[in-house]
């Protein structure tokens, strides 16, 4: 029909080659959009509300018990509020891009540093005490806080002491051992009702430029 266009052998070429050079970028683009950005490689073995029962059971590892824990704790998380949110260290993941590059940064986010975490704080109105677990999203504990009055009573342990506690603590409840890392700090703060101690590790194994990775465990009394 005299309507009718037919494609020229040109115009035909210049189609294949749209459709390849469309392949290509495709395929470059699903290869390095992870190499360029980390967030896009977050493994979520875990959601929120998963997140939430490993950091209650870490508390109840920790002798914090929750309504449905078994046995008697120092305390009970029954009538306690709860909150939770995703949190992460954006400066940490600027720092290791400009350091180490995009790939490397990709290695260890998905590794050792835990950067990308399910926060979760119990509360109760008008009062100091807390508690907060970050759950990282690979299901480990990455942080905990058990927050209380400056004049609480507890435990005046030596420095020696209160290591050893630390040094316990972390191997049976934090999941690393200090044995294998460097002690770099160890400070004491005498209360009014008990002394405080924070001990400050670093992993040899971890080095970015001038930085390094750092485990800090705090001993209030003789408790986490």
């Amino acid at each position: 029909m005299d309507g009718e266009r037919h494609l020229r052998p040109r115009d035909r070429v210049f189609l294949a080659v749209c459709v390849v050079v469309a392949a290509v970028s495709l395929s470059l683009g699903v290869y390095l959009f992870p190499k360029a950005n980390p967030e896009a490689s977050i493994r979520f073995d875990l959601d929120r509300k998963q997140s939430e029962s490993v950091a209650l059971r870490f508390l109840d590892r920790a002798g914090v018990h929750s309504a449905d824990a078994m046995g008697e704790g120092s305390h009970d998380l029954s009538g306690w509020h709860h909150a939770s949110r995703f949190v992460y260290d954006d400066d940490a993941r600027v720092f290791l891009e400009r350091e180490v590059g995009l790939e490397e940064t990709g290695r260890l986010v998905t590794g050792p540093v835990r950067m990308w975490r399910w926060g979760h704080r119990w509360f109760r109105p008008l009062q100091k005490e807390t508690f907060l677990v970050e759950v990282a999203t690979t299901g480990k504990v990455a942080r905990f806080e058990h927050e209380i009055d400056e004049d609480a009573p507890g435990a005046h342990l030596s420095r020696e002491r209160a290591q050893a506690v630390a040094e316990s603590l972390a191997t049976a409840l934090l999941g690393f051992d200090p044995a294998r890392l460097e002690l770099l700090d160890a400070q004491t703060q005498d209360r009014k009702a008990r002394t405080d101690h924070v001990f400050v590790w670093k992993d040899p194994s971890i080095r970015v430029a001038d930085g390094s990775y750092r485990y800090e465990i705090g001993i209030q009394g003789d408790r986490l």
